[in-house]
């Protein structure tokens, strides 16, 4: 049997797949005349079958073999394959499960506070705004302190540069924008102008406080005549003493009417009651 037949016989036994039973013998006879000397020794017709058909059967069996132990590898790897792709395809759906959960968790958790955030502009008490406003006026003083604190310290560094004759410059502020500032630890400036910004920057300040004054004296929701005096120590390590006093009268014609004439009236008199001495 030569090459040709074997590559023959090995196709045919692909193409028709693992037989279930084993194969009865294929009887091929070979036409070998010429190919052998005349001494060589000769076989008698049966001898020649049986060979002939034991070595295709052995070919047929290792074929088979081949063949069913191929093929299993290949269907395993292409199992294995399809389950951790659908494994995938499962986690991946199960991820976007989630995210759909929690996008739509959050939304609704959002919806709720804008909800609540309306409720509150709209039915919001005025000591709840009060509160709020009093917070922040209290938060931005505290960092105008800071800031006053170090531009003052600057100051005095530059001051203290100045008479070792070692220049300076400050950091923060130069002398011009702190004589500005000089209001919010209630001081007037030098010059006309730097007065008048003083002034006016003094009464905006306590006019924002206001409110935060009127609560602390139970004035800002009385419906009723309120006169009480307080007395204070300024400070744990002085003897100065303070009196708040605060009165609230319902009068019987409007706020700016009195106002004005209030005004009128401490513009025009000498508030100096200090009696005259001989």
């Amino acid at each position: 049997m030569n090459a040709v037949e074997e590559d023959a016989l090995l196709q045919f036994l692909i193409d028709s797949g693992p037989m279930g039973v084993d194969p009865s013998p294929t009887e091929i006879y070979i036409d070998l005349e010429g190919l052998l000397d005349d001494d060589a020794p000769q076989l008698d017709d049966d001898d020649d079958v049986t060979e002939n058909s034991a070595t295709d059967d052995a070919s047929s069996v290792d074929l088979n073999e081949r063949k069913s132990s191929f093929v299993p590898q290949e269907l395993k790897r292409k199992l294995q394959l399809a389950k951790a792709s659908k494994k995938h395809r499962t986690r991946q759906k199960d991820e976007l499960n989630l995210l759909r959960d929690v996008v739509t968790r959050m939304e609704s958790q959002l919806d709720m506070l804008k909800k609540v955030k309306a409720v509150e502009g709209e039915h919001g008490s005025q000591w709840e705004q009060l509160a709020r406003s009093q917070f922040l006026e209290r938060q931005r003083a505290n960092q105008e302190n800071a800031k006053l604190k170090r531009a003052l310290e600057d100051q005095i560094k530059f001051a203290q540069a100045l008479e070792t004759l070692v220049r300076k410059k400050p950091k923060l502020t130069s002398s011009a924008e702190f004589e500005n500032e000089e209001w919010k630890l209630s001081k007037l400036g030098l010059t006309k102008e730097s007065r008048e910004h003083s002034i006016r920057c003094m009464m905006e300040r306590h006019y924002d406080a206001l409110n935060g004054v009127l609560v602390r004296s139970a004035l800002y929701d009385a419906t009723h005549e309120v006169k009480h005096v307080k007395m204070s120590y300024q400070n744990q390590h002085s003897n100065a003493m303070s009196f708040d006093m605060a009165r609230a009268v319902k009068m019987p014609f409007p706020y700016q009417v009195y106002a004005e004439a209030s005004w009128r009236f401490l513009a025009s008199v000498d508030n100096d009651n200090t009696p005259d001495t001989e």
